[in-house]
């Protein structure tokens, strides 16, 4: 199987310009491999286990160029971070993953 790259990987000092992405999940592995994948891609990546800790964290600003949610966590689901996020004037584009 043959994988594109979205975006081709920036030199080092780049590296601080390119998009930023946040990715909230509680699986550990899944949250490891996909944020790899990610920066692979030339993207900075940000991650948070807890949601609460990344509301906190995104409300505070400045926002990513994008967000990924898992939709099932234990402690607050993606959605109800996504209203809380929305609810704080959080404009980012967010994708919920399950």
């Amino acid at each position: 199987m043959q994988v594109e790259t979205i975006a081709p990987s920036p030199q080092p000092a780049a590296r601080e310009q390119a998009p930023h992405v946040v990715i909230v999940d509680d699986d550990v592995l899944f949250l490891r491999t996909f944020a790899a994948n990610i920066e692979s891609a030339g993207y900075r990546v940000t991650v948070f286990t807890k949601p609460d800790e990344a509301l906190a964290k995104l409300l505070q600003g400045p926002q990513p160029d994008a967000c990924v949610l898992d939709w099932q966590m234990p402690e607050m689901d993606g959605l109800d971070l996504l209203r809380r996020l929305k609810a704080g004037n959080f404009t980012a584009p967010v994708m919920l993953c399950s």
